[in-house]
């Protein structure tokens, strides 16, 4: 894996630096690293000074140094007071000085030798500064708890290079708290509001991206740079219970995450990565490194002309690339190549490629069943983030439906894409935003809709032959509004086995599932209620409305064929792989 997380890292550095802003417009500019999807500076972009040194030590190239020292001085332009710096220029959110302290400090850590004493001492000074903000700044409590979990590794790394032990003091009474946020099943719970207390299902606020890519690495590095073993071993827990979450190509199951907005199938669009935390766990456990292996296939996939892409169909949906996805890799795949562990994938499948199992996770109220060759998520999440009722799907959705051959059939979206998060998402460029979520939607009011009720009842029952799900729920707005009409009742029969049966039941509506479908792949129409795709076919009971028709979804990064289906009282489809 060295040779081609190598390769990698280096494809990603020289694309970033070909978009380098050169010394020629002033302070604010000069230095800076221009987005191609965003059209503007990303305020992490100094993230990409660790990377870059990792060049100049690597092809002996003094270049690569100025790159490094030229995106730190840009980054000067975001500095405030306090010592933080903010997020972007239109974002005042200063949590993200975590991640410049840590690419600073690693920097410094393992290549202050590329560096003059001038330079060296500057970058100590300022870290400095901002770890005395840091220090009061993030708390448990006042933000998502990625913060908490990643902010003890900047602090303690901080107090490695600049000699401050108050750092490293600190680190560990913050690192002591919010490593309390793990749950009984292993999941990192706290990305989102109630903190504390549970919703009225009992849920409390999940996201995969994050937890994989940034938690759970972040717990790691820290346990490693301050060699506590205790924390070690809680992130090594929620590691495994996270790997229930990876699909065999690699991607990441986050169709019921509370921040799935930024969902990107390998991960979230500002986390960093997870890759040398699976190597740094690989070295005792052998599923770890074929986790790590799956992993850097995806993001190779995912990697045209030199940048990580957002989703495995961008690139060929004409999509651009956002550099926040490249220069967040490049300094996770650096920080792997600087621990130096390569371990070598075994032939241990996946959790979810063990044969028949169904796993309830409570936090998130969300069922994994694999049952044949199907893996199947079905979400009743109530968690609302950030007040934004229609993000991820809920009422008993079948959020993910994938095949272990041929990959995700059904896969859910937002149910209604918005910019939760404009500086740090990338913008639909359709007019028609077209929701990927299988679900049920009001024929006189399509807002009222399936996979927005958040009181949805959902059974899993397993027979001899197929594991049934039935799921029993009302058409609502994303307030939880019935419609103007009174109360629309639907439910949901789906049965796993051979193949994968879906029944429809409702009055006055229509059924969408979107059948993900690569931009470049032939769809075959084998009459009015029958079509093929991807070595999947899918039989309807009614006439398919949709057919060669393409949409695009930036969460997660698919392109579907829009299968739509009249729905006067029930209405089927059966799936085969």
């Amino acid at each position: 894996m060295r040779d081609r997380i190598l390769a990698l890292n280096s494809a990603w550095c020289h694309a970033m630096r070909d978009r380098q802003l050169p010394a020629r417009y002033g302070s604010g500019l000069d230095g800076g690293l221009l987005c191609p999807a965003c059209s503007r500076i990303h305020g992490r972009s100094a993230d990409a000074a660790y990377p870059f040194l990792r060049m100049a030590s690597d092809t002996g190239d003094a270049s690569w140094i100025d790159a490094a020292t030229a995106v730190v001085e840009w980054s000067e332009c975001l500095s405030c007071p306090d010592g933080a710096w903010v997020n972007d220029q239109w974002n005042l959110w200063k949590g993200t000085t975590v991640f410049t302290v840590t690419a600073l400090a690693e920097a410094l850590r393992h290549y202050r030798h590329l560096l003059s004493d001038s330079v060296a001492s500057q970058w100590r000074e300022r870290i400095r500064q901002a770890c005395s903000w840091l220090m009061s700044g993030i708390r448990v409590g006042v933000s998502n708890i990625n913060y908490p979990l990643t902010c003890p590794a900047a602090l303690q790394a901080a107090s490695m290079v600049c000699n401050e032990p108050r750092f490293a003091a600190h680190a560990a009474e913050l690192m002591e708290q919010a490593a309390t946020f793990i749950d009984d099943q292993g999941l990192v719970v706290g990305e989102g509001r109630p903190l504390y207390e549970t919703t009225k299902r009992g849920c409390r606020p999940v996201d995969v991206g994050y937890n994989f890519e940034e938690s759970i690495p972040g717990m790691l590095h820290y346990a490693e740079l301050a060699g506590n073993h205790q924390i070690a071993d809680v992130a090594r827990r929620a590691a495994r219970a996270h790997l229930a979450l990876m699909l065999p190509d690699g991607g990441l199951d986050n169709s019921f995450g509370t921040r799935n907005y930024k969902w990107t199938w390998w991960g979230s669009r500002t986390a960093d990565g997870a890759l040398p935390a699976l190597l740094a766990l690989g070295a005792t456990e052998g599923i770890f490194a074929t986790a790590a292996e799956r992993q850097l296939g995806l993001l190779e996939r995912c990697t045209h002309q030199g940048l990580l892409h957002g989703g495995v169909h961008h690139h060929a949906s004409g999509e651009r690339p956002c550099l926040h996805h490249s220069f967040c890799h490049a300094k996770a795949f650096t920080a792997a190549l600087d621990q130096d562990l390569w371990p070598e994938p075994d032939a241990a499948p996946l959790p979810m490629e063990q044969g028949d199992q169904h796993l309830h996770l409570h936090a998130p109220d969300t069922h994994l069943i694999s049952r044949g060759p199907w893996r199947a998520t079905v979400t009743g999440n109530d968690v609302v983030y950030n007040g934004c009722g229609d993000g991820h799907a809920s009422g008993g959705a079948l959020s993910l439906l994938y095949h272990r051959e041929h990959g995700p059939v059904l896969c859910a979206s937002m149910a209604t894409f918005r910019l939760i998060e404009g500086h740090n998402m990338q913008r639909d460029r359709h007019d028609e935003d077209r929701c990927l979520t299988p679900r049920l939607c009001a024929n006189a009011h399509p807002q009222f809709r399936s996979d927005l009720d958040r009181h949805a009842q959902i059974a899993v029952a397993h027979g001899p032959e197929t594991t049934e799900v039935r799921v029993t729920g009302h058409l609502v707005n994303a307030s939880g509004e019935h419609p103007p009409g009174g109360p629309q009742p639907f439910a949901w029969h789906i049965a796993l086995g051979a193949a994968v049966s879906i029944t429809a039941t409702c009055s006055d509506a229509t059924l969408h599932c979107p059948i993900i479908t690569a931009p470049n792949a032939r769809v075959e129409e084998a009459g009015p209620q029958q079509l093929a795709v991807n070595g999947v076919t899918v039989q309807c009971s009614v006439p398919i409305d949709g057919g060669q028709e393409r949409c695009f979804n930036q969460v997660p990064g698919f392109a579907a064929t829009p299968v739509s289906m009249p729905c006067a009282d029930s209405v089927s489809l059966n799936i085969r792989g």
